[in-house]
């Protein structure tokens, strides 16, 4: 949670980087503080379920698929509650196009091959780790390993996608 919240607070605060200087530090700092953020990321979500785990040890596919609603209701309910604020005082935006502007429709790229393919592997790739996740775990205790061996083992797949994703 620390360095989720430390990477998020500082990736917030990258816009006071001097970019007319050296352009390539601000890029640097922009990889290095995301790639930390998805790590923590990671490893908060892969010790997540394995305390999920072992608290219900029974019921793993109840608390993993829906059963512990409580996170997601609260978050829903926050950010419906926020958005009235936020039609009320957010100024009105300007999205006139220029005359010499090409204007290219939302639907033309939501329909274009790229933007489907695309949307689909991401898809297909999200629905791999979420079900992986809560189905890897039964199997790994045939090995006696305790939760942080586990962890690890969550942690070792995300972290060679972290590393191999910007190849």
């Amino acid at each position: 949670m620390f360095i989720c919240g430390g990477c998020t607070l500082l990736f917030g605060i990258l816009d006071k980087v001097d970019t007319r200087e050296n352009i390539v530090t601000f890029v640097v700092l922009c990889f290095i503080t995301r790639v930390l953020l998805a790590l923590g990321s990671t490893a908060l979500q892969n010790a997540g379920f394995v305390i999920l785990v072992k608290s219900f040890p029974n019921n793993v596919s109840t608390v993993v698929a829906g059963g512990f609603i409580l996170p997601f209701a609260v978050i829903g309910g926050i950010c419906f509650t926020i958005l009235p604020f936020s039609l009320a005082y957010l100024p009105p935006q300007d999205d006139t196009q220029e005359a010499d502007e090409d204007v290219v429709s939302w639907r033309h790229v939501l329909l274009h091959p790229r933007s489907v393919v695309n949307s689909i592997v991401v898809i297909i790739a999200a629905l791999v780790w979420a079900v992986l996740d809560p189905n890897l775990e039964p199997h790994l205790r045939e090995y006696n390993l305790g939760p942080e061996l586990v962890g690890v083992m969550f942690l070792i797949m995300a972290a060679v996608y972290s590393v191999t994703s910007p190849m």
